[in-house]
């Protein structure tokens, strides 16, 4: 950058220090901004007139490359500046990386219908808030993509778009130091969340719950192409990107590699680990390509990714842009639990107010449906009659099938104020029933519905769409209870029920009518539960009694009973959180061979759960699925060594299991209250300190011992009962 000279009560040339009367904007201790998350160091500033909002040079614009302009200053430079009042002009990006800053101005005071308490941003807690003393609200993003402003409708004339996405600037909030002479304050302190297209944004920010624009490009991509159906567990926007990747349309999109930075960011978003989304591209690699699949160099690229979304907080992309792209339909959605799709609504929060979640408790408003539809069941078999005239004037009625399966409701359920429908789907061809739940919406869109409901080896449907909405009707009307559905595993202290993937359990056994039931999310935890009600309630006094033998006998009672102590008080983890504010972790750590993991994954089948252990160094969407998936089972992460993995990995896994941090980050204590977690390995995963000390508790250290055949062979009796 060329030196500058600032402007002020003596004029000082940047590369050198300050040695004149002048006072800088040094700030004290505590205001440095060394605690906020705010990424105010990286923006680009001009100097803005005292009162004023206008540029006090004519620093040159927007089309000037920033790192020569004379008029254009790091944070540093407003620092060395004697200047106080500067706005905001850029941002700065990571190596090989382009952001540009866009920010909603919502000048909401000039206006009598609505107030800020109106405005809902999804997610809102980890978006910027810029406040000004009359009421409006800056908020801050980053887009990856350029936009063109005349693309954008707006649905209220007091929105002003800022930022050097649209060539405007804002002035800078008081909290930034260096900018004291300022009106305006940071009221919500967070790292600027990344995005790859505007339409993201427009989608996260409502007024009085309507989006407050959309964003309608001039040149979108419009290309057909075959993706069949999605596996059972694949999101369908996953399987989209993935399908348009591996087609001819890839050909023609504008960016490929944009296609192939989509689809990784969908499969890491969606929980699977970079290995698997590996393999998904190899099997899903593009047509004609003149290059082989390269299985490394994906790998490294995806990892990137993983990093970008773990570091820089890149967000995978919303529904808007990938109909922008031509991977979903203009009118697609998808219901995975990706944020922002449609499966697990994210929490939204007003500029004025703290975030707040919807509850997932039952409707009562809702019983008692009163339907009628033209669709009718004879037998298994769904259709109509159509009554046909003959030529003797006699009416004649003929049967015209729709499907061939009867749809029959076990439960409506409501999960975070979405409906959901628990159906099972009995074939008339004579194939096994089969369950299902899905959202109400997905007798919306017949691909949907056939994707999600005719599942079958012998199911069709065979109407037209608008046939849909009368099997709704017929769905809707029928006699079943009506339950709360709920994503998270374990002990409800409400109810009383141990919610599995499988079923939900009391005090007596599975219950057949349970209030409260679980709604798959297809994420790796589920699998992990291994019980099912069709296994019934009985079991064999004298085989526990060997059980509990054997695993005693397992290891030295002064190491094994604190382990199993402590698994056997993790489904009551509601109540031991609400009586002491806290609930210990599980280490186990012992040296290479001394069967801390054989041990764990013993009790873990004792437990109910299948004995497979979470990976460490899984992605952090994967961590943060797992681990919030339950508050009552226990997450067993094995092979803990962190001279092994990197040093982002570590931190990583830290941060998602509430591990402090050092300052700056907003990942400190993120799920100590929601996970509950037994960790394995050489080395203990957290730090000891007086602040934690509650999370510090070891279950004891495995060590070698001299006769290793008769554990083994204890622990071989073992499984053999277990199995």
């Amino acid at each position: 950058m060329t030196d500058k000279t600032v402007e002020g009560d003596s004029a000082v040339p940047q590369d050198e220090p300050d040695v004149s009367t002048t006072t800088t904007n040094d700030t004290d201790d505590g205001a440095d901004g060394e605690n906020l998350e705010f990424n105010f160091e990286n923006f680009r500033y001009i100097r803005v007139a005292d009162g004023e909002k206008l540029p006090m040079d004519a620093w040159g614009g927007y089309s000037q490359d920033f790192d020569e302009a004379d008029d254009v200053y790091t944070h540093d430079e407003v620092l060395d500046s004697s200047h106080d009042r500067w706005g905001v002009v850029g941002l700065d990006a990571p190596e090989n990386t382009e952001f540009h800053l866009f920010i909603l101005d919502l000048d909401i005071y000039k206006i009598d219908e609505y107030d800020i308490d109106d405005v809902d941003i999804t997610d809102g807690s980890n978006v910027p808030i810029v406040k000004s003393q009359n009421g409006g609200a800056h908020l801050y993003f980053a887009l990856h993509e350029s936009v063109s402003e005349s693309d954008i409708n707006l649905n209220y004339d007091w929105i002003d778009l800022r930022g050097d996405a649209v060539t405007s600037h804002v002035v800078a909030p008081a909290d930034v130091p260096g900018c004291e002479n300022s009106s305006y304050d940071l009221v919500n302190d967070a790292s600027i969340p990344v995005f790859f297209s505007v339409g993201e944004v427009l989608d996260r920010v409502c007024i009085d719950g309507e989006p407050i624009g959309e964003h309608d490009p001039s040149n979108p991509v419009n290309i057909e192409f075959d993706r069949g159906e999605a596996p059972d567990e694949r999101p369908d926007c996953y399987h989209a990107a993935l399908s348009f990747r591996a087609s001819e349309a890839r050909d023609e999109h504008p960016n490929a590699f944009k296609i192939d930075t989509f689809a990784g960011l969908l499969g890491l978003a969606a929980g699977y680990e970079v290995d698997t989304v590996t393999e998904d591209f190899g099997e899903y690699a593009p047509r004609d390509d003149s290059t082989e699949f390269d299985k490394a160099l994906t790998r490294e690229h995806l990892e990137r990714l993983a990093r970008k979304m773990d570091a820089d907080g890149l967000a995978p992309p919303a529904i808007s842009t990938l109909r922008e792209h031509g991977i979903l339909d203009a009118d697609e959605t998808c219901t995975c639990d990706i944020s922002y799709h449609g499966g697990t609504a994210p929490t939204s929060t007003s500029p004025n107010k703290s975030t707040s979640a919807s509850t997932g408790s039952k409707d009562e408003s809702n019983k008692g449906f009163d339907s009628r539809s033209d669709l009718q069941y004879e037998g298994n078999r769904c259709g109509w009659y159509d009554e046909i005239e003959k030529k003797d004037g006699s009416i004649e009625q003929r049967w015209r099938e729709a499907a061939n399966f009867r749809l029959e409701v076990l439960s409506f359920l409501f999960d975070e104020g979405e409906r959901q429908i628990e159906m099972r789907v009995i074939p008339a061809t004579g194939e096994d029933p089969y369950e299902v739940k899905v959202p109400a919406t997905v007798f919306n869109d017949a691909r949907k519905f056939k994707s999600h409901v005719v599942k079958g080896v012998t199911t069709s449907w065979d109407a037209e769409p608008r046939y849909l909405g009368e099997l709704r009707k017929l769905v809707g009307a029928q006699d079943a209870p009506m339950r709360a559905g709920t994503r998270v595993m374990g002990f409800n202290p409400d109810t009383g029920e141990f919610v599995t993937p499988n079923g939900v359990l009391t005090e007596d056994g599975w219950a057949d009518e349970p209030e409260t039931t679980y709604i798959e999310r297809g994420i790796t935890s589920e699998r992990a539960w291994s019980l099912d009600s069709e296994m019934g309630s009985d079991y064999d006094p004298e085989e526990v009694l060997k059980i509990i033998d054997l695993v005693t006998d397992m290891r030295n009672s002064d190491r094994l009973i604190p382990l199993l102590g402590w698994l056997y008080s993790v489904p009551l983890r509601p109540y031991i959180q609400d009586w002491t504010g806290q609930f210990n972790a599980a280490h186990v750590t012992g040296e290479a061979g001394s069967g801390k993991s054989k041990s764990i994954e013993i009790l873990h089948k004792i437990f109910g759960l299948d004995g497979t252990p979470m990976q460490v160094d899984n992605t952090k969407f994967a961590l943060l699925l797992a681990m919030a998936s339950t508050d009552s089972l226990p997450m067993w992460f094995d092979e803990y060594k962190p001279g092994d993995l990197a040093d982002y990995e570590v931190s990583r896994f830290k941060s998602c299991s509430g591990e402090p941090l050092p300052r700056r980050s907003h990942h400190v204590g993120i799920l100590t209250t929601l996970t509950v977690a037994c960790v394995s390995g050489r080395q203990y995963w957290c730090r000891v300190n007086k602040e934690y000390r509650g999370m510090q508790r070891s279950v004891g250290v495995y060590k070698r011992v001299s006769c290793r055949t008769c554990r083994r062979r204890r622990q071989k009796r073992l499984l053999r009962f277990q199995s």
